[in-house]
């Protein structure tokens, strides 16, 4: 079987980064104002380097109607492309 490489899973926080902050023009203070979330940690998780939790993918679906599973589905399968295990509180 072939493996995918890891480059082709994307951290929800960069594709974010495009899809939502760029898109809309937003800066970092208004995003995380709009999140309700310390500039520093939005920052944080949009470079890639902080794990999204279900309490952060319910303020971008808030905030933006991003649909939660899609973050979901996106943080797994670069958490496996990268080793790294599931969050204990994460069932899956």
């Amino acid at each position: 079987m072939i493996k995918p490489h890891q480059s082709i899973f994307s951290h929800p926080g960069p594709w974010l980064a495009d899809a939502v902050v760029k898109e809309n023009g937003l800066d970092i203070g208004e995003l995380a104002r709009a999140l309700d979330q310390p500039e520093a940690d939005v920052a944080t998780f949009l470079q890639g380097s902080l794990r999204l939790t279900p309490e952060i993918a319910a303020k971008w679906e808030l905030a933006f109607g991003v649909n939660p599973e899609l973050l979901k589905k996106l943080q797994e399968g670069y958490d496996r492309a990268n080793g790294v295990a599931a969050a204990p509180d994460d069932p899956s």
